[in-house]
C-alpha cells in the first residue's frame, strides 16, 4: 500500500499561522484553498500569504487552490448567525446578490444574479450535501423566487444551491492569482470533458516556468461518463462525493467510486477520494463505524489521496481527525498488507 496525500481543507482560521501549523504537524501533506466559496481575492491573498509562510518551514508540504472553472455553483450567502436553522414548511424569498435589498432569515441571498432563469416551479432543490431541500413555490423574476422547505435541518453560510452549475467566465483574475501563488496544485471544478479542461489551461495563460498537477473534479454523471479521456489529459482526479451525491443518484455513488477509481489506476493517474471523510468525529468522541469502513475501503483500493472538507475547515479541532487517519493509515500499512 502506498501512503495516500491526506489534503487539508483551510477555512477558519484561515490567517492563523498557530492553526495552520498544527495542521501540517498532525498529518496534512497538502493544505486546500477553495476559491469558490468567495470572490475576496483580497482577503484570499492574505491566507496564500501566511499560508507560504508556515510552508517554508517544512520539506514537502504542498498548496493547492482550487477554483470555481470552468463552473461554479450557485450558492447561499451570509446569514445573520454561522447557520441558519429551517423548519419543514418554511417559506423563505430567495434573491440574487445584485439586487439592493436587507436580507434577513427570512429573505435570504445567493452569488448569482439571475437565478430565476435556472429553475422551475415545483423543482425540489437540495442545499449543501443534501441537509436540507426546499421547493419552488413562484418564480417572481429572473431575480426572485419563492420556496418552501421540504425538511426542517440547519444551513450553513456559503452553502451550495444544487441547481445547474454557472458557467464562469473569470479566468482573468484567477489567472492572476495562480500566477502570482504558484501553487503545487490547481483543481478545476466541474471538468465534463477533456478538451473543456485543455481549453481551460488555456485560457489561464499559466506560467510556463511553473509546472502545477492539474486535477479534474469529476461531480457530474458526464463527469464520470468521460472520465477515462479527462484523466489521460490531468495529472489527477478527485472524486467530490459532496456534488456526485445530489447530482447523480445517490445509491450509484459507492459503485460510482468503485468504478472512478479503476478507470484512474488504469490509467496510472492519481485518484483522490472527496467529502464526508470521518466528518462524524467532528461531532463525536469516536467515528460512526460506517466512516471508519469507508476510509478502510478507499485504503483497500489504493487510493492516491484523501481531500477533507468540512473535517478541517469548519472543525475547531481538526487534529483529531487528522490523528485518527493516520493512524488507520499505518495500521493499513502494517496490518494489512495481505488484503490488497
Amino acid at each position: 500500500m502506498t501512503r495516500p496525500y491526506i489534503i487539508a481543507t483551510i477555512g477558519t482560521g484561515a490567517t492563523d499561522k498557530n492553526k495552520i501549523n498544527n495542521i501540517l504537524l498532525n498529518g496534512a501533506d497538502i493544505l486546500r484553498y477553495n476559491l469558490g466559496r468567495s470572490n475576496d481575492f483580497d482577503n484570499f491573498d492574505n491566507k496564500l500569504e501566511v499560508a507560504k509562510d508556515v510552508i517554508s518551514n517544512y520539506n514537502s508540504k504542498k498548496i493547492l487552490i482550487d477554483i470555481p472553472f470552468p463552473a461554479q455553483k450557485v450558492r447561499f450567502g451570509e446569514f445573520r448567525t454561522p447557520t441558519l436553522c429551517v423548519s419543514s414548511g418554511d417559506i423563505k424569498i430567495i434573491k440574487s446578490s445584485s439586487c439592493s435589498f436587507e436580507f434577513s432569515d427570512d429573505c435570504l441571498q445567493t452569488n448569482y444574479c439571475k437565478l430565476g432563469n435556472f429553475v422551475n416551479n415545483n423543482q425540489i432543490i437540495t442545499v449543501g450535501d443534501g441537509q436540507v431541500a426546499f421547493e419552488v413555490l413562484k418564480i417572481v423574476d429572473e431575480y426572485t423566487i419563492v420556496v418552501k422547505f421540504i425538511n426542517s435541518g440547519y444551513i450553513k453560510k456559503y452553502s451550495s444551491v444544487n441547481c445547474e452549475v454557472i458557467m464562469n467566465e473569470k479566468y482573468d483574475e484567477y489567472s492572476q492569482i495562480l500566477n502570482k501563488w504558484k501553487p503545487d496544485c490547481i483543481a478545476f471544478s466541474f471538468v465534463e470533458s477533456a478538451s473543456q479542461l485543455t481549453d481551460c489551461t488555456y485560457k489561464l495563460k499559466l506560467n510556463r516556468t511553473w509546472r502545477p498537477l492539474i486535477i479534474s473534479k469529476i461531480e457530474t454523471q458526464l463527469g464520470i461518463d468521460n472520465a477515462d479521456q479527462i484523466s489521460q489529459v490531468s495529472d489527477a482526479l478527485i472524486m467530490a462525493r459532496g456534488d456526485l451525491g445530489v447530482r447523480t443518484p445517490i445509491t450509484k455513488l459507492g459503485i460510482n467510486q468503485k468504478k472512478l477509481t479503476r478507470i484512474v489506476k488504469n490509467n496510472h493517474k492519481g485518484i483522490i477520494i472527496s467529502t464526508q471523510i470521518i466528518e462524524s468525529l467532528s461531532k463525536s468522541y469516536i467515528p460512526q463505524r460506517s466512516d471508519v469502513l469507508d476510509l478502510t475501503n478507499m485504503l483497500l483500493d489504493n487510493v492516491d489521496g484523501i481531500m477533507l472538507c468540512d473535517e478541517t475547515s469548519r472543525n475547531p479541532t481538526p487534529e483529531r481527525v487528522l490523528k485518527f487517519i493516520k493512524e488507520v493509515i499505518e495500521i493499513m500499512q502494517y496490518e494489512g498488507g495481505d488484503l490488497y
